[in-house]
């Protein structure tokens, strides 16, 4: 889901942009609109210190984390780093960020009170649009957060890519998942089919040790999010 909304992001930033080329094109009201729009997305990061960092989206945009009360039973690190790579994505795309549930009533406040600003200009509750404990329903208006305060995962030079690393390792795609599983599954029952004792005990070995391989990196990943290097802890660039 969360490769799909980077993916959401990049297709509907083209067309945004592209539409909004041809309104200016138009006519000279067209143009008009266009650059009063411009202008309203650059005054938001005015006095913000990553405006330099950040690429506003052309028009206001929401990302919505709707039922997040399935986050409630998950590893509180893994929904911890969860929340900060939406709101990385979100900031720097210029994208409030809203999470709800109806099971949640601070977070349908929350998404209440972003609307009514972006709809009809109506002022919210500081306390409305800024809620940034991942153990509550997320809530940050557009222009209102920092990367300082988002941080780095282990200090990443490639902050975007290291997010969506950490995420992919947090939260894989199960639909890929089940496919490759599947796919493994008729390997082994091939394989079965021709047993050979010498062979099968290397195969044997080698899954073991990719196993121990891939519960390595997983640690690694939790703790390079904690600013821990994993090298510390014995994972190996390869192995033979």
């Amino acid at each position: 889901a969360f490769e799909a909304l980077c993916r959401w992001l990049e297709q509907l930033r083209a067309q945004v942009t592209q539409n909004l080329e041809l309104l200016a094109k138009e006519s000279p009201s067209g143009a008009n609109r266009v650059a009063a729009l411009e202008k309203a997305r650059e005054e938001i990061f005015q006095d913000n210190p990553d405006k330099a960092s950040v690429n506003p989206f052309p028009c206001p945009i929401v990302i919505f984390g709707t039922k997040c009360d399935v986050l409630a039973d998950v590893d509180p690190e893994k929904k911890r780093s969860l929340c900060l790579a939406l709101r990385f994505f979100a900031h720097v795309n210029g994208a409030s960020l809203v999470f709800s549930s109806v099971r949640e009533k601070d977070g349908m406040v929350g998404a209440r009170a972003i609307l009514r600003k972006l709809i009809f200009g109506v002022e919210a509750k500081s306390s409305h649009v800024e809620q940034l404990d991942p153990a509550k329903p997320i809530t940050v208006l557009a222009g209102r957060d920092r990367l300082e305060a988002i941080g780095k995962p282990h200090g990443a030079s490639e902050p975007a890519k290291a997010w969506r690393d950490i995420v992919k390792t947090y939260f894989p795609d199960t639909h890929t998942t089940q496919k490759k599983d599947t796919a493994h599954q008729k390997v082994q029952d091939e394989l079965q089919r021709f047993p050979e004792s010498s062979i099968d005990g290397m195969v044997a070995q080698r899954t073991m040790e990719l196993d121990l391989y891939r519960r390595q990196v997983e640690r690694n990943q939790r703790l390079a999010s904690e600013g821990v290097e994993g090298s510390k802890f014995g994972l190996a660039s390869g192995h033979s």
